[in-house]
């Protein structure tokens, strides 16, 4: 029996993190993982989808130009 090795939410982030340029990258790519099937959250969290809200930083980007 193969077992799969197991990472904290917190240690998924962390890795993401290291080659992402921005938190937004981040929250982006870390939402995107568990949404299409690429890995399975446990605890509460079980079967749950992961959205993500645009900053008001975008926002205020996007009417500036």
């Amino acid at each position: 029996m193969t077992t799969k090795p197991t990472q904290t939410f917190g240690d998924l982030v962390n890795r993401i993190g290291d080659s992402c340029r921005t938190v937004a990258e981040v929250a982006a790519v870390v939402a995107q993982l568990p949404n299409s099937g690429r890995i399975r959250l446990n605890g509460q969290a079980v079967g749950k989808r992961v959205v993500v809200r645009p900053s008001l930083d975008s926002f205020l980007h996007w009417v500036r130009s």
